[in-house]
């Protein structure tokens, strides 16, 4: 019998706690896909862009699994970026409905991603979490690696989205 996971989630913005979460992010090869448009990852780009965010870390068992931050709001919306780490990614769906209800539980009514349309894993997990593409956005998206500019994809999730997904568990 496999034991239940318990997935908890901090909310914590303080500098050290984003900036342990970039290197474990560099570590692992992550940084380059998050900050994509970059020529190097950047610990000084990443704490700039999380300054201002909402953000928590996710965890298992007290061990980081995933980190979320949320930014860019307009109206009651914003975008939200995640990363999960390395080993943990068959927790990918239960981590982004822990974090999008955290989300949506601080009054937010929708949450947006642009992604690459390259990051075919992003896109997928995205989908699998019940999360919807509304369109392409055609070369919204600098790839600094591919030297060019990609369409990007548009995603949405909604409390209801939330509760669909949920249901279909």
């Amino acid at each position: 019998m496999i034991p239940a996971i318990s997935l908890s989630l901090t909310p914590r913005a303080d500098r050290q706690a984003r900036a342990d979460v970039f290197r474990r992010m560099a570590a692992e090869g992550r940084a380059r896909i998050v900050q994509y448009n970059l020529p190097e990852p950047s610990l000084d780009a990443w704490l700039e862009h999380t300054e201002r965010a909402w953000f928590c870390t996710l965890s298992v068992s007290g061990q980081p699994c995933a980190a979320v931050w949320i930014r860019d709001f307009t109206g009651q919306s914003a975008f939200v970026h995640f990363v999960i780490f390395r080993g943990y990614e068959g927790l990918s769906r239960a981590a982004c409905r822990l974090a999008c209800r955290w989300a949506f539980s601080g009054g937010l009514a929708c949450l947006m991603g642009l992604i690459p349309v390259v990051n075919r894993a992003a896109l997928a997990t995205m989908r699998d979490c019940g999360w919807r593409e509304a369109f392409r956005v055609p070369k919204a998206c600098f790839v600094h690696r591919l030297g060019r500019h990609v369409d990007g994809a548009l995603c949405y999730f909604t409390p209801q989205l939330l509760s669909e997904s949920e249901a279909t568990q």
